[in-house]
Protein backbone atom coordinates (compact mmCIF):
# COMPACT_ATOMS: atom_id res chain seq x y z
CA UNK A 1 0.00 0.00 0.00
CA UNK A 2 2.80 2.40 0.90
CA UNK A 3 4.57 1.59 -2.35
CA UNK A 4 1.39 2.33 -4.34
CA UNK A 5 0.97 5.71 -2.60
CA UNK A 6 4.56 6.64 -3.28
CA UNK A 7 4.19 5.59 -6.93
CA UNK A 8 1.06 7.74 -7.35
CA UNK A 9 2.78 10.71 -5.74
CA UNK A 10 5.74 10.30 -8.07
CA UNK A 11 3.44 10.18 -11.11
CA UNK A 12 1.65 13.36 -9.99
CA UNK A 13 4.98 15.07 -9.55
CA UNK A 14 6.09 14.02 -13.04
CA UNK A 15 2.81 15.21 -14.57
CA UNK A 16 3.17 18.54 -12.75
CA UNK A 17 6.71 18.98 -14.05
CA UNK A 18 5.62 18.04 -17.58
CA UNK A 19 2.79 20.56 -17.37
CA UNK A 20 5.23 23.27 -16.26
CA UNK A 21 7.61 22.35 -19.07
CA UNK A 22 4.81 22.49 -21.66
CA UNK A 23 3.78 25.88 -20.33
CA UNK A 24 7.35 27.14 -20.62
CA UNK A 25 7.60 25.87 -24.19
CA UNK A 26 4.23 27.44 -25.09
CA UNK A 27 5.30 30.77 -23.58
CA UNK A 28 8.60 30.61 -25.44
CA UNK A 29 6.81 29.90 -28.71
CA UNK A 30 4.41 32.78 -28.12
CA UNK A 31 7.33 35.06 -27.34
CA UNK A 32 9.13 33.97 -30.49
CA UNK A 33 5.97 34.47 -32.53
CA UNK A 34 5.57 37.96 -31.08
CA UNK A 35 9.21 38.75 -31.86
CA UNK A 36 8.88 37.37 -35.39
CA UNK A 37 5.68 39.32 -35.90
CA UNK A 38 7.37 42.48 -34.67
CA UNK A 39 10.28 41.92 -37.05
CA UNK A 40 7.82 41.29 -39.89
CA UNK A 41 5.98 44.54 -39.10
CA UNK A 42 9.28 46.42 -39.08
CA UNK A 43 10.24 44.92 -42.44
CA UNK A 44 6.84 45.80 -43.93
CA UNK A 45 7.00 49.36 -42.57
CA UNK A 46 10.54 49.84 -43.90
CA UNK A 47 9.50 48.47 -47.30
CA UNK A 48 6.51 50.81 -47.39
CA UNK A 49 8.70 53.77 -46.45
CA UNK A 50 11.18 52.87 -49.21
CA UNK A 51 8.42 52.39 -51.80
CA UNK A 52 6.63 55.61 -50.84
CA UNK A 53 9.93 57.46 -50.80
CA UNK A 54 10.78 56.11 -54.25
CA UNK A 55 7.51 57.28 -55.76
CA UNK A 56 7.74 60.67 -54.02
CA UNK A 57 11.27 61.22 -55.31
CA UNK A 58 10.30 60.02 -58.79
CA UNK A 59 7.31 62.34 -58.74
CA UNK A 60 9.47 65.28 -57.70
CA UNK A 61 11.96 64.49 -60.48
CA UNK A 62 9.17 64.11 -63.00
CA UNK A 63 7.57 67.37 -61.91
CA UNK A 64 10.88 69.20 -62.05
CA UNK A 65 11.37 67.95 -65.63
CA UNK A 66 7.72 68.11 -66.59
CA UNK A 67 8.24 70.40 -69.55
CA UNK A 68 6.66 69.46 -72.84
CA UNK A 69 7.88 70.49 -76.30
CA UNK A 70 4.76 72.68 -76.57
CA UNK A 71 5.70 74.49 -73.36
CA UNK A 72 9.12 75.26 -74.79
CA UNK A 73 7.64 76.90 -77.88
CA UNK A 74 4.88 78.77 -76.02
CA UNK A 75 7.14 80.02 -73.23
CA UNK A 76 10.24 80.39 -75.42
CA UNK A 77 12.37 78.72 -72.76
CA UNK A 78 16.11 78.78 -73.24
CA UNK A 79 17.79 76.42 -70.79
CA UNK A 80 20.47 73.77 -71.01
CA UNK A 81 17.80 71.05 -70.94
CA UNK A 82 14.95 72.79 -72.82
CA UNK A 83 15.01 75.22 -75.72
CA UNK A 84 13.20 76.18 -78.91
CA UNK A 85 14.98 75.49 -82.18
CA UNK A 86 13.69 76.42 -85.63
CA UNK A 87 10.09 76.34 -84.35
CA UNK A 88 10.51 73.00 -82.54
CA UNK A 89 10.55 72.65 -78.78
CA UNK A 90 13.27 70.32 -77.45
CA UNK A 91 13.33 68.85 -73.94
CA UNK A 92 16.15 66.73 -72.53
CA UNK A 93 15.44 64.01 -69.97
CA UNK A 94 17.91 61.30 -68.90
CA UNK A 95 20.12 61.88 -71.92
CA UNK A 96 17.29 61.77 -74.49
CA UNK A 97 16.10 64.82 -76.41
CA UNK A 98 12.39 64.86 -77.22
CA UNK A 99 10.30 66.98 -79.54
CA UNK A 100 7.18 66.80 -81.68
CA UNK A 101 7.00 66.67 -85.45
CA UNK A 102 4.03 66.89 -87.77
CA UNK A 103 3.63 64.42 -90.61
CA UNK A 104 0.52 64.59 -92.79
CA UNK A 105 -1.21 66.87 -90.27
CA UNK A 106 -0.55 64.35 -87.48
CA UNK A 107 1.68 65.18 -84.49
CA UNK A 108 4.22 62.58 -83.37
CA UNK A 109 6.56 62.45 -80.37
CA UNK A 110 10.11 61.68 -81.49
CA UNK A 111 13.38 61.41 -79.61
CA UNK A 112 17.09 61.79 -80.35
CA UNK A 113 20.36 61.10 -78.58
CA UNK A 114 21.52 64.66 -79.33
CA UNK A 115 19.95 68.11 -79.34
CA UNK A 116 19.97 70.09 -82.61
CA UNK A 117 22.48 72.64 -81.27
CA UNK A 118 25.00 69.83 -80.85
CA UNK A 119 24.71 68.82 -84.51
CA UNK A 120 25.09 72.16 -86.28
CA UNK A 121 28.78 71.55 -87.03
CA UNK A 122 28.08 68.39 -89.05
CA UNK A 123 27.97 68.88 -92.82
CA UNK A 124 26.06 66.84 -95.40
CA UNK A 125 27.33 66.14 -98.91
CA UNK A 126 24.88 65.79 -101.81
CA UNK A 127 26.12 64.16 -105.03
CA UNK A 128 23.44 63.56 -107.70
CA UNK A 129 21.00 62.81 -104.91
CA UNK A 130 17.98 60.68 -105.87
CA UNK A 131 17.55 59.09 -102.47
CA UNK A 132 14.28 60.72 -101.33
CA UNK A 133 12.65 60.22 -104.75
CA UNK A 134 13.54 56.54 -104.67
CA UNK A 135 12.13 56.19 -101.15
CA UNK A 136 8.78 57.50 -102.34
CA UNK A 137 8.92 55.32 -105.44
CA UNK A 138 9.79 51.96 -103.86
CA UNK A 139 8.51 52.43 -100.29
CA UNK A 140 11.38 50.34 -98.99
CA UNK A 141 15.07 50.80 -98.33
CA UNK A 142 17.98 48.52 -97.54
CA UNK A 143 20.17 49.17 -94.51
CA UNK A 144 23.46 47.48 -95.32
CA UNK A 145 26.51 46.81 -93.16
CA UNK A 146 29.77 44.98 -93.76
CA UNK A 147 29.62 41.62 -91.91
CA UNK A 148 33.02 42.23 -90.31
CA UNK A 149 32.17 45.71 -89.07
CA UNK A 150 32.80 45.91 -85.31
CA UNK A 151 30.30 48.72 -84.66
CA UNK A 152 27.98 46.46 -82.66
CA UNK A 153 25.43 48.47 -80.68
CA UNK A 154 26.23 51.72 -82.53
CA UNK A 155 25.19 50.15 -85.81
CA UNK A 156 22.08 48.73 -84.14
CA UNK A 157 21.01 52.08 -82.71
CA UNK A 158 21.62 53.84 -86.02
CA UNK A 159 19.70 51.23 -88.02
CA UNK A 160 16.70 51.15 -85.66
CA UNK A 161 16.52 54.97 -85.56
CA UNK A 162 16.58 55.05 -89.35
CA UNK A 163 13.82 52.46 -89.51
CA UNK A 164 11.49 54.43 -87.23
CA UNK A 165 12.07 57.73 -89.02
CA UNK A 166 11.73 56.32 -92.54
CA UNK A 167 8.46 54.62 -91.65
CA UNK A 168 7.11 57.81 -90.12
CA UNK A 169 8.21 60.32 -92.77
CA UNK A 170 8.08 58.30 -95.98
CA UNK A 171 6.05 55.21 -95.08
CA UNK A 172 9.12 53.17 -96.00
CA UNK A 173 9.94 49.68 -94.75
CA UNK A 174 13.58 49.02 -93.87
CA UNK A 175 15.19 45.74 -94.95
CA UNK A 176 18.40 44.59 -93.16
CA UNK A 177 21.17 43.66 -95.59
CA UNK A 178 24.86 42.84 -95.81
CA UNK A 179 27.43 43.99 -98.33
CA UNK A 180 28.80 40.46 -98.82
CA UNK A 181 28.08 36.85 -97.91
CA UNK A 182 28.96 35.67 -94.39
CA UNK A 183 27.60 33.29 -91.77
CA UNK A 184 25.94 36.10 -89.79
CA UNK A 185 24.26 37.29 -93.00
CA UNK A 186 22.23 34.16 -93.65
CA UNK A 187 18.69 34.97 -94.79
CA UNK A 188 19.68 38.57 -95.48
CA UNK A 189 19.88 40.35 -98.79
CA UNK A 190 23.39 40.91 -100.16
CA UNK A 191 23.34 44.48 -101.41
CA UNK A 192 25.69 47.27 -102.40
CA UNK A 193 24.92 50.61 -103.98
CA UNK A 194 26.04 49.21 -107.33
CA UNK A 195 23.90 46.05 -107.32
CA UNK A 196 20.46 47.66 -107.01
CA UNK A 197 18.61 50.76 -108.12
CA UNK A 198 16.61 50.82 -104.87
CA UNK A 199 17.58 53.15 -101.99
CA UNK A 200 20.38 51.85 -99.77
CA UNK A 201 21.69 53.18 -96.46
CA UNK A 202 25.30 52.13 -96.03
CA UNK A 203 26.25 52.14 -92.34
CA UNK A 204 29.91 52.06 -91.38
CA UNK A 205 31.53 52.23 -87.95
CA UNK A 206 34.65 54.07 -89.05
CA UNK A 207 36.34 57.46 -89.12
CA UNK A 208 36.06 60.17 -90.21
CA UNK A 209 32.40 61.01 -89.70
CA UNK A 210 30.50 61.53 -92.95
CA UNK A 211 26.96 61.97 -94.24
CA UNK A 212 26.87 61.64 -98.00
CA UNK A 213 24.01 61.26 -100.45
CA UNK A 214 25.12 59.85 -103.76
CA UNK A 215 22.75 58.47 -106.39
CA UNK A 216 20.55 55.86 -104.73
CA UNK A 217 22.71 55.66 -101.62
CA UNK A 218 23.04 57.37 -98.27
CA UNK A 219 26.45 56.79 -96.70
CA UNK A 220 26.57 57.19 -92.93
CA UNK A 221 29.99 56.83 -91.34
CA UNK A 222 31.19 57.51 -87.82
CA UNK A 223 33.17 56.01 -84.98
CA UNK A 224 31.26 55.42 -81.74
CA UNK A 225 29.00 58.31 -80.81
CA UNK A 226 29.86 60.07 -84.06
CA UNK A 227 27.77 57.49 -85.93
CA UNK A 228 24.81 58.29 -83.68
CA UNK A 229 25.36 62.02 -84.18
CA UNK A 230 25.41 61.53 -87.94
CA UNK A 231 22.20 59.51 -87.69
CA UNK A 232 20.43 62.18 -85.61
CA UNK A 233 21.58 64.91 -88.01
CA UNK A 234 20.22 62.99 -91.01
CA UNK A 235 16.86 62.28 -89.39
CA UNK A 236 16.44 65.87 -88.21
CA UNK A 237 16.99 66.85 -91.83
CA UNK A 238 14.12 64.57 -92.90
CA UNK A 239 11.84 66.16 -90.29
CA UNK A 240 12.85 69.65 -91.42
CA UNK A 241 14.44 70.55 -88.08
CA UNK A 242 17.96 70.91 -89.48
CA UNK A 243 19.19 71.63 -92.98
Amino acid sequence: MVIWVLSMAKKKKVKKELKKEKKKVANAVKKDEKNNLAVLYIIIICALVIIVGFFVIRSLIANSANITPEDVILDDLNRSDAYAYNGYGFVENNGVWKTQVEVNLQAYDVSFHNGPRDLEDISITYNLNNFSKLLLKYKRAYVAIHPEDDGGSYLGVSASSMGVALKLVYGVTVIPACTQNATICENRAIITCDTTDKPVIMLSHDAPMEIRYEGNCLYLTGMGDDLIRATDKTIMGWYGILQ
